[in-house]
């Protein structure tokens, strides 16, 4: 009896197929363009609220206080989703795919 008798191979574990390979290698892109673009959302509204329009540290109301942060929320969450479109699309995914127009139309949905 030989190495050959209790050893089977199992095909599942492979990871030599392209479209699992290419998954895999989106799904790390996709990761780090999400980490990435988190980021830039947390140091955009760090960068708003102390040198554009101040929330913490100064002596206004409450009511101005916030309107201030609901703005700088606004604006970062706006310029990270910008540029997650724009990495997604660049870096993650095969282009030609979709269409801005298309996408746009989706996300309206």
């Amino acid at each position: 009896m030989g190495w050959e008798s209790g050893l089977t191979t199992n095909t599942l574990l492979c990871i030599d197929d392209p479209a699992t390979s290419l998954l895999r290698h989106q799904w790390d892109r996709y990761l780090i363009a999400g980490a990435f673009t988190a980021l830039v959302d947390l140091f955009g509204i760090h960068l708003l609220e102390n040198f554009v329009l101040p929330c913490d540290g100064i002596s206004i109301s409450e009511i101005v206080r916030s309107s201030h942060f609901a703005i700088d929320k606004t604006v970062a969450f706006v310029i990270a989703n910008a540029l997650s479109y724009w990495i997604n699309s660049r870096w993650v995914f095969d282009q030609g795919r979709q269409n801005v127009l298309n996408i746009l139309a989706a996300v309206m949905i």
